[in-house]
């Protein structure tokens, strides 16, 4: 069961206040700064999350459960849905990163919650950090030099859980609506071309006729075509 702790000065942008480490379903360390069922909801997650997704988030209510898979281990957090998802993703790396350090291999064979007593303080003090505007600052200042967050949709948990469809259904779905768009916006480009080469042909036409018109009113004015009057 997650530990709960008093929160550090929060972001106005929201504020990460679960996080959980695990080998598949077995957690191996977690804690909160929260009341609420979001062990029941992780769990759900963990028993249907497929292998392979490096990262995913899921929306629930107000919340949002950004995760990171690798090397068969899980870092998760929850944070308010008003967040940048940058930030999470961030604590999740330099989680995952303090975790690698602290353990190495250990967690492949670890009992579950084995680490919980001796990891708290760094998930308490790294989570208050990245929840408050110092954290923001730090996240801002680096984030040209930081890989892009992969973007995936974010469906409701009631209606996952509800209709009993597998996460890797929707991650799959995903991946098709991330095609779709971005061939969407190679078709907006393209017509977007399209339509600037047609504006400039027609403007060059308009300058065309424009200039015809006043070639025959000033050689009207001069008595003819070579302006003999002028």
């Amino acid at each position: 069961m997650a530990d709960s702790g008093s929160s550090g000065a929060r972001s106005s942008k929201g504020s990460i206040f679960y996080a959980m480490v695990s080998r598949g379903v077995t957690i191996l360390a977690e804690f909160t700064t929260a009341r609420g069922n979001f062990g029941t909801i992780v769990k759900k997650i963990l028993e249907s999350l497929p292998p392979g997704n490096d990262r995913a988030s899921y929306a629930y209510g107000e919340y949002v459960f950004h995760l990171v898979q690798d090397d068969g281990m899980i870092f998760l957090c929850i944070a308010d849905a008003g967040m940048a998802s940058v930030l999470p993703y961030q604590f999740l790396k330099d989680l995952m990163e303090r975790w690698r350090a602290a353990y190495g291999d250990k967690g492949k064979t670890a009992p579950a919650f084995a680490m919980t007593e001796d990891f708290r303080p760094t998930m308490k003090r790294q989570m208050e950090h990245f929840s408050s505007d110092a954290g923001l600052d730090r996240v801002t200042k680096v984030q040209g030099q930081v890989e892009e967050v992969k973007q995936v949709m974010m469906d409701n948990i009631h209606k996952v859980l509800a209709r009993g469809e597998k996460l890797d259904t929707i991650l799959d779905r995903t991946e098709q609506l991330n095609a779709n768009a971005l061939g969407y916006k190679k078709r907006s480009t393209a017509l977007k071309r399209a339509m600037w080469f047609k504006n400039v042909k027609i403007t060059c036409i308009l300058f065309l006729v424009l200039a015809l018109i006043v070639y025959f009113v000033v050689a009207g004015a001069c008595g003819g075509l070579s302006f003999p009057r002028c």
